[in-house]
């Protein structure tokens, strides 16, 4: 009976009457009798209908606006991601090539490890302790290659496994680019150009010669981080392929464009260059000494006392300022405090309507690590190196009794020092005694407040000359070794290995262990005398195949 009414006509009858059942059905159905009231029903019902389908199809325009942002979004997480993975899978591929290196190398150090055993020199001497400590290196070398093959076995398994989640994200990227490559070729249809001056903003559009104009077509004025639906102010083109507008400038400061928008979609084809509406700043930075000058210039526009000149390390979001400095119409330069810790670091130019967008950005200024370790080498009336003098000077961080100063083969990983030592506030000094192997060096500074493998700065490197000597020379059938070892102290198991000329240590051609009371040793002259040949004094302080000293290389005939 009430067909041709909608339920919002139904309703507000039903309110007209505050509820009243029967008085409602008596309006209806006089309402039903009446054609000239029906007919204004079924217009009403139109329009009604046309609207909702409107505002469905801009809802449905709206998540289709926004399930794209979404993908692009996702779509630069999973490359950044996929980035990252790669570069974690070849360090993790070098990871398996070092420790495949140092599986080998153990292989190689227990077929040597096992040769001293049974070697006759040392068993018809039956020394029982060097057969107990060729044994307890055996076992520990197995262990570590134990380890090491463990190690390969995971890594290879994570490998396998973030390979098949690559693929899976490559499939996912393909797609999105697929899609992204579609939305590209969308965007090529219109060029929007834009000019503006205080006052007036003029854009200007133009359609390709294959895309079709529509009286829908439209053009809106955006704040650059706002969405498709909230648009500043709009106008339709009228189906005019080309054509301009102009536009009042916003008084409110901040960064701006347009969108250009198809057949009354929310789903823009192109956008215009960033619009920098109200005052023009220019800043500049410059470090002297100990400071840090910021100077500004007003291009155009007019300041506000709220506007704002941040300073920022150079990656932070504007939001993460570390300190802030309001304009001074009576001054057009800050100073401030260089910051202690070394980095790029700028100043940004924030209007305050503008929340965190900064419009304006200065040079990048740089601060050098100033921190520093001084070392002294004591020597001896003979010239030994007898004692080294450490001082510092750190600045970029508070000095604490928990900071440490390390000793290191120059090179080595944070990780692998010689040996450390806690700092002393007041004396503002430590000693180090001489490191017992020759080779170049390096102290490095290390804080409590940063990671504990982590140095805040290193010394100058310094060379540590081999002051042990080790002679050899043709006596009769034999060779003859002397040595003249200052450090470390010579023990009964230190031994000398002779070798050819461009031989590793691990290749040598015989050995033998030191003799205490004679102080030389006698070597078999090898059978090729056409060779030149030298010998390798080991200590056993040292770890194995890290030779302490050498002769000077020379041919059997000198």
């Amino acid at each position: 009976m009430f067909g041709d009414l909608s339920v919002s006509v139904i309703s507000k009858v039903y309110d007209q009457n505050e509820g009243n059942v029967n008085d409602t059905i008596t309006t209806l159905l006089n309402i039903c009798q009446d054609e000239e009231a029906l007919e204004m029903i079924r217009n009403l019902n139109q329009e009604e209908k046309k609207k909702l389908e409107l505002e469905m199809q801009k809802e449905a325009e709206n998540q289709r606006q926004e399930s794209q942002r979404k993908m692009q979004l996702e779509l630069e997480a999973l490359r950044s991601r996929k980035e990252q993975e790669q570069k974690r899978r070849e360090q993790e591929k070098l990871e398996i090539e070092k420790l495949q290196r140092q599986r080998k190398e153990l292989e190689q150090t227990l077929r040597e490890a096992l040769a001293p055993i049974a070697d006759p020199l040392v068993s018809d001497s039956a020394n029982d302790l060097e057969k107990q400590r060729h044994l307890k290196e055996l076992d520990q070398m197995q262990r570590q290659m134990a380890q090491v093959q463990g190690k390969i076995r995971q890594q290879e398994q994570e490998i396998q496994i973030q390979e098949q989640e690559m693929r899976n994200k490559e499939k996912k990227i393909s797609m999105y680019e697929q899609l992204i490559s579609k939305l590209a070729q969308e965007q090529a249809i219109c060029t929007l150009s834009v000019r503006y001056s205080a006052k007036t903003i003029v854009v200007s559009w133009a359609l390709s010669q294959d895309q079709v104009a529509t009286p829908s077509d439209w053009v809106g004025f955006f704040s650059v981080d706002g969405l498709n639906t909230q648009y500043i102010e709009y106008i339709k083109t009228g189906g005019s392929r080309q054509g301009s507008h102009t536009f009042q400038s916003p008084k409110t400061p901040g960064l701006y464009e347009f969108r250009f928008f198809l057949n009354g979609s929310y789903y823009d084809v192109v956008r215009s260059g960033v619009i920098n509406i109200g005052p023009q700043v220019t800043l500049s930075a410059a470090l002297e000494q100990n400071k840090i000058t910021c100077t500004w210039s007003l291009n155009s526009g007019d300041l506000s006392p709220r506007d704002w000149i941040g300073f920022y390390s150079s990656s932070a979001p504007t939001s993460k300022y570390l300190s802030i400095h309001y304009i001074n119409p009576l001054s057009s330069s800050i100073v401030i405090d260089a910051p202690r810790i070394p980095g790029d670091y700028e100043f940004r130019f924030v209007p305050h309507l503008c929340s965190y967008t900064a419009v304006a950005k200065s040079d990048v200024v740089t601060i050098p690590n100033s921190d520093k370790i001084f070392i002294e080498l004591q020597e001896t009336l003979d010239g030994d190196l007898q004692k080294i003098v450490v001082t510092w000077d750190i600045r970029s961080v508070d000095v604490s009794r928990s900071d440490w100063i390390a000793l290191y083969s120059k090179g080595k990983e944070n990780n692998d020092y010689v040996l450390y030592k806690y700092v002393d506030k007041i004396q503002n000094v430590v000693y180090f005694d001489p490191p017992e192997v020759p080779g170049e060096y390096e102290f490095r500074y290390h804080s409590r407040r940063q990671s504990k493998y982590k140095h805040v700065t290193t010394s100058q490197p310094f060379q540590l000359k081999d002051v042990n000597v080790v002679t050899m020379k043709v006596a009769g059938p034999h060779l003859q070794v002397e040595w003249d070892i200052k450090t470390p102290k010579v023990t009964k198991n230190d031994w000398i290995a002779l070798y050819k000329e461009g031989a590793v240590p691990t290749n040598y051609i015989a050995y033998k262990y030191v003799d205490l009371k004679e102080n030389f040793v006698l070597f078999d002259k090898p059978a090729d005398f056409s060779g030149r040949y030298f010998v390798r004094y080991f200590s056993y302080s040292m770890p194995k195949w890290t030779p302490l000293s050498c002769s000077a290389v020379r041919a059997l005939s000198d």
